[in-house]
């Protein structure tokens, strides 16, 4: 099973409404528009809608955009972005990106649970056993980025996450 996604926002956020109660009746607040060259980040912030996070669920073509190893204070994963390859303006997917991690280490250096789900995916991304292992793997990575294979996906809700499970490249689906 792939890494967690970010969880999607609730249907309505429990955020308290904001008083200008600390800022002086004729001077604006940090964010608001002054006229100045600040005006313009407010109000384009202010006009923006908001966006969708990752796909909707379902089954959808999509291109790997990336794939890099990434190393924090939670320990050491590989993060693979994907971006819906529909050129219809109507489909929800429509220009749309995910990403999903697979812990490889944890902080203390333990063998993280992602990475037989990691080796299972490179394997249907191309890697040949030598491509899979550590030694070689952010050459693999570095390698299909390069390529940015076509690959099916199916992206699926569970519970408050959103999965995105890489099916195969696209031309071995025939």
């Amino acid at each position: 099973m792939p890494a967690k996604q970010a969880p999607k926002p609730a249907a309505k956020a429990a955020i308290p409404s904001r008083s200008r109660q600390s800022v002086a009746a004729d001077e604006p607040a940090e964010h608001e528009s002054t006229g100045n060259e600040n005006s313009s980040k407010a109000d384009a912030f202010d006009s923006a809608t908001a966006s969708g996070l990752g796909f909707t669920p379902g089954d959808l073509e999509a291109r790997v955009l990336e794939m890099v190893y990434e190393k924090n204070a939670k320990g050491e994963s590989v993060k693979i972005t994907y971006e819906a390859t529909t050129t219809d303006e109507d489909d929800p997917n429509y220009g749309k990106k995910s990403s999903q991690w697979y812990s490889v280490f944890d902080k203390d250096g333990n063998a993280g649970k992602g990475i037989g789900f990691l080796k299972q995916d490179l394997e249907k991304l191309g890697a040949d056993e030598e491509g899979a292992k550590f030694v070689n793997l952010e050459t693999t990575l570095e390698e299909i980025t390069t390529a940015q294979p076509l690959v099916n996906v199916k992206a699926k809700q569970n519970g408050q996450w959103l999965n995105v499970y890489l099916q195969g490249l696209v031309e071995d689906q025939g």
